[in-house]
């Protein structure tokens, strides 16, 4: 409210269709190693103790990788939602959680996404930017996982701006 008061703000909502994603298993079926408890991922991700749990993960976008442990596909659209800027929704039928890695080479849109952010939070150095020469996330996801990324249309809520001013000058 006080954002509102301040700038005059008037928003409202709006349904619009865009592009957006089905997150789908390829048709050579997935290439996923289920999560059982107690296991670790091959290249590991472990607790204090020494074990894997469901739901740990790390990721370095910038570098094109992922690793998690007991990831869900629901999860996973969420991740490829931010990553591409773009709805991604679960349409794989896989209901368990999973451990894998997935290696990429983001584009430049995907590495944009970094830029611009304040000192401290996340700065990329182009010394270390991912080589070109790797497979895109789409390819990525298809070749190692056996998922797809199917482009559609669909409806997706937008918040416009109908009106706000400048704050007056002191």
């Amino acid at each position: 409210m006080l954002l509102a008061d301040r700038f005059k703000l008037k928003l409202h909502l709006e349904t619009k269709a865009l592009q957006q994603y089905a997150l789908v298993v390829a048709g050579d079926g997935p290439r996923l190693q289920q999560s059982t408890a107690g296991d670790t991922h091959p290249n590991g991700i472990r607790g204090l103790d020494g074990l894997g749990r469901p739901g740990l993960m790390h990721m370095d976008m910038e570098k094109g990788l992922l690793t998690v442990q007991g990831l869900g596909m629901a999860d996973l659209a969420g991740l490829l939602s931010r990553q591409l800027n773009s709805n991604v929704f679960d349409k794989t039928a896989l209901t368990g959680n999973y451990d894998f890695t997935l290696h990429w080479t983001p584009d430049e849109r995907q590495l944009a996404l970094f830029k611009g952010m304040p000192s401290g939070q996340h700065e990329i150095d182009n010394t270390s930017a991912p080589e070109s020469s790797g497979p895109s996330i789409f390819t990525a996801l298809q070749e190692q996982l056996g998922l797809e990324l199917k482009s559609q249309m669909g409806p997706a809520q937008i918040l416009v701006i109908d009106h706000a001013e400048a704050l007056p000058e002191n």
